[in-house]
């Protein structure tokens, strides 16, 4: 299954689900992220607001690749948060008073220009039900987007409802042909809200014409522990993400699609330590080339870059016999501790020579 298209019935929803053997690099790069501005609690007593897994996912994507990230909300200012899980980035949020600030201070859609930024994702939360699908703004903005097909948007979950008023200069929907995804019905009546929001993002893709794609899942979480993205490419490239397991996954595509366009070598590329290189410590690099040469010639820490006791190979690091990431008792390192824009590996089989 290509890159991005990504379908699980079943995942673990503690986590973030990021992809771990990709690296990106859009320093300079602008990302908006818009969520929703309704916080009044359902008529069952269950909170509303943005989901914190929605928003995080996205925004240390981004922020690790380098990019600037603005939080934009329906009327501005403080976004109302709702509920939440203890994944990496969400406990990542909890020490940040950065992206706290923006929460606080969001600005408002009507005042926030599309084509300052390289790419926009919506996001979900059970109040996205009542404000994104229903916002004049907000569809103008993203059907101006689509039509220039600049900045890339994306969303996750109901943040799907974005698109609903977004028509072309005729009247027709964006959404009409397109493929897209959002949160399930399923989903929704498993978490028992299908009675106390308006708008349900299946009903609403399928009911203006979309090409609605899902997975549902199995065992006790149901389509709560599903994930699938939907590329859409056939028009204005549109990255949607079925629900919170998704997040992660959409931006991550989005940037993909971003260097593809900038004409960034899309491939992989390994700084493999050689045989000879008889340092205790020996860590396979991976990522893009440029982000590889540049750590093979700065990083202080790779010891087996002296003498040249490494080379970069094409490929991944696996395939070099470096398949496993180092585990610490603070957890499991995926990325390099200088750069970000690598990730890093460990020996997993026998010497394998590398000229």
């Amino acid at each position: 299954m290509p890159l991005g298209n990504r379908m699980q019935p079943s995942v673990n929803p503690m986590t973030d689900g990021c992809w771990t053997n990709v690296s990106f690099s859009a320093n300079g790069k602008r990302a908006l992220i818009i969520t929703t501005s309704h916080g009044a609690p359902m008529k069952n007593g269950d909170p509303t607001g943005a989901a914190i897994q929605e928003f995080t996912a996205p925004y240390y994507t981004y922020r690790d690749a380098g990019m600037e990230v603005d939080i934009a909300s329906i009327i501005g200012g403080p976004v109302p948060i709702g509920v939440g899980t203890l994944t990496y980035s969400q406990i990542r949020f909890r020490f940040d008073s950065t992206l706290k600030g923006k929460l606080r201070n969001s600005m408002k859609i009507d005042n926030v220009n599309f084509t300052a930024y390289d790419v926009v994702f919506m996001v979900s939360g059970w109040g996205a039900a009542f404000d994104l699908g229903y916002s004049p703004v907000l569809g103008a903005k993203v059907a101006t987007a689509l039509a220039a097909r600049k900045p890339l948007v994306g969303s996750t979950c109901h943040g799907a409802l974005g698109f609903v008023m977004a028509n072309k200069k005729e009247g027709t929907s964006w959404l009409k042909g397109m493929t897209v995804t959002g949160v399930t019905n399923e989903q929704i009546k498993k978490l028992g809200i299908i009675n106390y929001t308006p708008m349900h993002p299946e009903a609403a893709l399928k009911a203006l014409g979309a090409n609605y794609q899902s997975i549902h899942g199995h065992g006790l979480f149901g389509d709560v522990g599903a994930t699938s993205v939907a590329v859409d490419t056939q028009g204005p490239i549109v990255v949607t993400g079925q629900n919170q397991n998704s997040a992660c996954f959409v931006a991550q595509r989005q940037l993909l699609f971003l260097e593809a366009a900038e004409g960034v070598d899309e491939a992989t590329y390994a700084w493999v330590p050689k045989p000879s290189c008889k340092s205790h410590l020996k860590v396979c690099y991976q990522g893009h080339n440029k982000d590889v040469l540049r750590g093979s010639e700065i990083d202080p820490i790779n010891f087996c870059r002296y003498g040249g006791h490494a080379s970069i190979q094409a490929g991944t690091c696996a395939s070099f016999g470096y398949g496993a990431h180092f585990e610490t008792p603070l957890g499991v390192i995926t990325k390099d501790p200088i750069f970000g824009q690598l990730t890093i590996w460990k020996k997993t089989s026998g010497d394998v020579v590398v000229v």
